[in-house]
C-alpha cells in the first residue's frame, strides 16, 4: 500500500493542481496542518522530509580534477615527446 501511494505521489504534477485539491489529495487541512497524531504515522509511511546528499570527494581527487582539461593533456604529451627525442639537451646548449 505504501509503495503504491508513494509512487502515485511521485507521479503527480503538483504544479498543475490547485492548492485546495492538493490539500484534499494529501488529507490535510490548510489552516491547521497535520495533527500531532498524524505526524508520526506519516513519518513511518513516507519518511522524513530530507534530501540525500552526495558523498563529498576527497581533497586529492578535487585537486587532480583541476588538471582534467584537454590543453593540459596536449602539453604533457608534447613534453613527453620532447623528452623522448632528447631535444631538451639542444635547448640547454642554445641558451648558454
Amino acid at each position: 500500500m505504501a509503495t503504491s501511494k508513494l509512487q502515485q505521489l511521485s507521479e503527480q504534477q503538483w504544479h498543475h493542481i490547485s492548492t485546495a485539491d492538493v490539500a484534499a489529495y494529501l488529507n490535510t487541512d490548510l489552516s491547521t496542518g497535520l495533527s500531532s497524531v498524524e505526524v508520526p504515522q506519516r513519518h513511518e509511511v513516507y519518511g522524513f522530509n530530507e534530501l540525500k546528499g552526495k558523498a563529498a570527494k576527497s581533497l586529492v581527487i578535487r585537486f587532480l580534477m583541476e588538471f582534467n582539461q584537454p590543453l593540459i593533456y596536449i602539453l604533457l604529451v608534447a613534453g613527453i615527446v620532447t623528452l623522448l627525442l632528447k631535444d631538451w639537451l639542444d635547448q640547454w646548449r642554445s641558451v648558454r
